[in-house]
């Protein structure tokens, strides 16, 4: 039976001569992986660029309730993704988060605000021009309300990974910070250069790694430490 659905691209393997199996977080049916078939052909179906991390998608899929490899009618994207795609900082940034929520989220359920929640942050990351570098800072801190351990300020973190034996605390001023992207508060005369961001992305992995036993390893955070 085909059912139409939106999707969110995390990841995706070579299959086959021709084909790739894309694994995506769907509105309607939670995690799922497909085949798409005729992608790495001289002429292919689908251009390789749909299957890209974080690319929104409009879908009509074949769902079997017994899970397993499902497979697709139709596929476009949602919106151009030429905002992430056309800029190596952002690029790496959506590769980072797109292998965080793939080892994060398991459950093959709908979760409408979860999905809408991705959907909306992906789509403003997708067209923001400027400002931002610290993005996924501000999504890690969101996301883990979503993922069921949500904090109220940064005291939180440290307290937790001090308990843990994996933190002495943190800076005042870096507890500012990331109390101002919870919060959405302007970030005006905090410090917000490179080595802060370092820090405060390393401080968040261990915070989640806490939690999600499957984040013992991220490939992509030194790429992204070494760029940002």
């Amino acid at each position: 039976m085909l059912h139409k659905t939106r999707g969110i691209v995390l990841s995706h393997t070579k299959y086959r001569e021709t084909s790739l199996i894309v694994r995506m977080l769907t509105e309607h049916f939670g995690v799922q992986s497909y085949l798409i078939q005729r992608v790495r052909t001289t002429k292919p179906r689908y251009g390789i660029a749909l299957f890209q991390p974080l690319t929104l998608l409009d879908m009509v899929v074949y769902h079997r309730k017994q899970g397993g490899l499902q497979r697709v009618s139709e596929v476009r994207c949602c919106q151009p993704m030429t905002g992430i795609l056309g800029n190596l900082q952002k690029a790496t940034i959506a590769v980072f988060l797109a292998e965080l929520l793939a080892k994060a989220i398991r459950e093959e359920e709908s979760n409408a605000p979860f999905f809408q929640f991705l959907w909306q942050s992906i789509g403003h990351f997708n067209e923001q021009q400027q400002n931002y570098t610290l993005f996924h800072l501000a999504f890690m801190l969101r996301l883990c309300h979503y993922l069921g351990f949500g904090i109220k300020d940064a005291q939180e973190i440290a307290a937790q990974l001090r308990r843990a034996g994996q933190h002495k605390g943190l800076s005042a001023q870096n507890t500012q910070l990331l109390n101002a992207l919870l919060r959405g508060q302007p970030l005006a005369g905090l410090a917000t250069d490179r080595a802060t961001i370092r820090t405060l992305l390393s401080t968040l992995v261990r915070f989640y790694q806490l939690h999600i036993e499957a984040l013992d390893t991220l490939q992509s955070l030194r790429v992204l430490q070494e760029l940002g």
